[in-house]
């Protein structure tokens, strides 16, 4: 295994900015959508740029990081009276928070289940803390994206058999409470219907967009060290239930939170392994007698 570079961190960056162009060139938006979108970008390839540089883990922080975020998620519910509740609104700026910070709570949870077992129960809980959090929201496309990742992540990394069975069972029982209440939304061309306004151009364009999607999801894959395969898991199924028009497709359609929290992810992918880390496989050290 070799290390993270550079180029591994900028290529789903790369994928998810060329389609996210496609679409809004096809979408015909304001100029205020694309200097949104480039500011996104923009800073999402300034914490690539910066998380390319921190090589030390961060182990300590896994847990207090994983448990803030969760607490940020549920900060809408506390403020809006009325669902749906899942923005929270700064001044001008309005975040849409799930996918803000579930790859942050993701990447910590990963890094905690694999790395620090004495804490497993307290990161199991943090995944069901999730859980309840976004079917109160309601946010079923969330529920069900995170859902099928944290089973995952918790069945890769020996998570007990008892609490595997506990996370799969809260999983169903959130989805159904998210699914009970009804969302009002209208689906937007150029945010939750990526895809299907990508062929209604032309089978071209819309070849194009879901190819584009794949090399994304593919690069965040395959980027060394496997902790980011869980978040290219959240970020399939989020594209799968998009076809629905119930969720923003991440990244390719209009929107600032998903490229935030892919910020977080690859800026932070080499302080939270899930395995230990290859730093310079090159080293003299590597070969050297073992006393």
């Amino acid at each position: 295994m070799h290390p993270i570079t550079v180029r591994d961190l900028l290529r789903p960056v790369a994928y998810g900015a060329f389609g996210s162009v496609l679409v809004l060139m096809i979408a015909e938006v304001s100029s205020l959508v694309w200097i949104t979108q480039g500011i996104a970008v923009a800073i999402c390839l300034l914490a690539v740029l910066a998380g390319s540089r921190q090589r030390s883990a961060l182990s300590r922080l896994a847990l207090p990081l994983a448990v803030a975020a969760t607490a940020l998620l549920a900060a809408p519910l506390l403020i809006h009276a009325q669902t749906p509740a899942r923005w929270l609104t700064t001044g001008p700026v309005r975040l849409y928070l799930a996918p803000l910070v579930l790859p942050l709570i993701l990447l910590t949870v990963q890094h905690g289940l694999a790395f620090q077992l004495p804490k497993e129960k307290q990161f199991a809980l943090t995944l069901g803390g999730v859980l309840i959090i976004l079917s109160l929201q309601p946010d079923l496309a969330q529920v069900l994206a995170f859902s099928v990742t944290a089973i995952w992540t918790g069945w890769r990394h020996g998570l007990s058999r008892v609490r595997l069975v506990a996370l799969a069972m809260m999983a169903v029982l959130t989805a159904s409470i998210a699914a009970a209440k009804p969302d009002l939304l209208s689906p937007v061309p150029h945010v939750e219907e990526v895809f299907a306004l990508g062929f209604r151009y032309s089978v071209l364009s819309g070849l194009g967009i879901t190819g584009t999607a794949l090399a994304l999801l593919i690069a965040i894959w395959r980027i060394p060290g496997e902790n980011l395969r869980g978040i290219a898991l959240y970020y399939l199924t989020l594209m799968l239930v998009s076809l629905s028009g119930i969720t923003p497709v991440p990244m390719m359609g209009y929107g600032a939170s998903p490229w935030l929290g892919l910020a977080l992810a690859l800026g932070l992918a080499g302080s939270f392994p899930s395995q230990p880390m290859q730093l310079n496989p090159l080293s003299p050290d590597d070969h050297a007698p073992k006393a």
